[in-house]
């Protein structure tokens, strides 16, 4: 069953879901099926396309136990049916918890929302949630 998001909100609440839940069909159904989308791991290269895509995911949830994920909105952007959204991704509890800066990138189509992009990079140990200088790279 096909499931409509009617905001990229709604889209990205089912996306985290899914991550939690380790459900595949659920992550599926989140991203747009096109072979422009693309999604960058932490630590990882850059995986185009729905199947690639899916099929890392696949292997994540594979043999894993369901992670503790939250998430803190730093900021949105939407306009013209696209929507950006940078969140930090806190994997895991305590002193031994994954924290995650990433660019969620939604797009509007016949079918409600879609995510065509997530980019997610380790942040500084020292840092969380505070803005940091910039750096050159």
């Amino acid at each position: 069953m096909d499931i409509d998001f009617e905001s990229p909100d709604e889209a990205e609440l089912a996306y985290y879901k899914a991550f939690r839940n380790l459900n595949l069909e659920a992550m599926r159904q989140v991203w747009l099926e096109d072979h422009e989308v693309y999604c960058i791991h932490p630590g990882g290269g850059m995986l185009l396309g729905y199947q690639q895509v899916v099929g890392s995911w696949a292997r994540i949830f594979d043999g894993a136990q369901a992670p503790e994920v939250t998430i803190s909105i730093l900021s949105r952007l939407k306009g013209d049916g696209i929507a950006i959204h940078l969140v930090e991704e806190q994997i895991g509890q305590d002193d031994s918890a994954a924290v995650v800066l990433a660019t969620n990138v939604y797009r509007k189509g016949t079918r409600g929302w879609r995510m065509v992009s997530h980019h997610g990079g380790l942040a500084p140990r020292e840092s969380h949630g505070q803005s940091q200088q910039p750096s050159v790279h």
